[in-house]
């Protein structure tokens, strides 16, 4: 239904230092993550689940469709521009 382009680097593709950095940042995010799930879960056994946490899990869930609605009627508004000149598709956007 929509065709996005994307920006991409032809054959043979980024450079190998490319997806060397890559993967020292990813590794580097993947190992904080998990010491910071260890710290959490750690002082969730410790000290028991607070209205802190329920109130974080509240705002991240809440975050979650606010950027998924967002996205969506972004998406939606793009194909009603792009379909502007046919009537019948531009009838079912309103």
């Amino acid at each position: 239904m929509f065709s996005f382009k994307m920006d991409q680097i032809p054959y043979p593709g980024p450079p190998l230092l490319f997806h060397i950095r890559m993967s020292i940042l990813f590794l580097i995010l993947w190992i904080t993550d998990f010491i910071m799930f260890l710290i959490a879960v750690e002082n969730t056994l410790a000290n028991g689940v607070g209205g802190m946490v329920l109130f974080a899990s509240e705002v991240c869930v809440l975050s979650f469709y606010h950027g998924f609605i967002s996205t969506y009627s972004a998406v939606w508004y793009i194909g009603c521009q792009r379909h502007e000149h046919n009537l019948e598709i531009s009838a079912l956007c309103v």
